[in-house]
């Protein structure tokens, strides 16, 4: 992991920039990725052939994207998830939130094309969050309540574990549950690691093929990159001084894609690095039951 400390160069970026950018993630149909502008209220789509970069506005603050079994993408706003075909434009309610004064934040799906998803407080000040899983029939299930800002979150099927963080100056913890994907039950939060004693605060993560936990240190401008076993195996420096998430794309899976918080200069680009022979995991799509 020192080789890969040492050679890795975000030598790409998108001169589309956001205020927010966040929830990076690879759509194989189309080698592109998709991602969001929390507060600039945008849904992008960067095609990584040729870096060129589409856009939609959202009608409200949109957390998270991902890639759904009907070829389009489901979205996470203030008032629900909603299905977003491209050739449309359009936007289609699936399943309302209920609440006032929340959106979903981060978010990630499991081998059983479940969302598991992160509701906050818009103006990220109550710990009125929650950790909650999206089934295929479109169920909501709160799995865990009294987050302030959940982040982190990240599936690893193989050893049969979620992962979760709160992001929140007051918290700045990772933790990891034994978890169950065929029927959503998770076990009690077990402390993964304190980023009290990391530069950075734990934004949005993401899993390569040993099942290390890279996960972007907000505040810090770095990519920590954890074992499963939670020891540190690199701290990579970042083109931001606020990355928010890591994602691995391209048909190899050996490009990682960075979000960020916009700024002065390159600050709310979409930056890539080839980071081979360390690849990522394909992350599973949100099955829509009865399509």
């Amino acid at each position: 992991m020192r080789a890969l400390a040492n050679r890795i160069s975000f030598d790409r970026l998108t001169s589309c920039q956001a205020e927010l950018g966040e929830s990076p993630v690879y759509d194989a149909a189309g080698n592109c990725v998709w991602w969001v502008d929390i507060t600039g209220k945008l849904l992008l789509r960067t095609n990584l052939d040729d870096l060129s970069t589409q856009y939609w506005k959202t009608p409200e603050q949109i957390g998270f994207v991902v890639v759904t079994d009907q070829q389009s993408v489901a979205v996470g706003m203030q008032t629900g998830l909603y299905e977003f075909r491209s050739e449309t434009g359009k936007f289609s309610l699936l399943v309302a939130l209920p609440g006032i004064g929340i959106r979903f934040n981060d978010a990630t799906t499991d081998a059983h094309g479940c969302i598991w998803a992160g509701t906050m407080d818009i103006a990220n000040r109550r710990p009125i969050g929650a950790l909650v899983r999206i089934d295929p029939l479109l169920q909501i299930t709160t799995v865990i309540e009294g987050l302030t800002t959940p982040n982190g979150l990240a599936v690893d099927d193989e050893r049969g574990r979620l992962y979760l963080s709160d992001s929140s100056a007051g918290v700045q913890k990772v933790w990891v549950m034994d978890m169950h994907t065929d029927t959503g039950e998770v076990g009690p939060r077990r402390l993964f690691v304190d980023m009290a004693n990391f530069s950075g605060r734990p934004d949005g993560a993401n899993l390569d093929t040993a099942g290390n936990y890279w996960l972007a240190a907000v505040d810090g401008g770095l990519i920590h990159v954890f074992s499963p076993d939670g020891d540190h195996l690199a701290g990579l420096t970042c083109p931001f001084s606020n990355p928010t998430k890591p994602t691995f794309a391209g048909p190899r899976l050996n490009l990682l894609c960075l979000t960020s918080k916009g700024g002065k200069g390159i600050q709310g680009a979409l930056a890539i690095a080839e980071v081979q022979p360390e690849t990522g995991r394909p992350n599973p799509k949100f099955k829509i039951a009865g399509r």
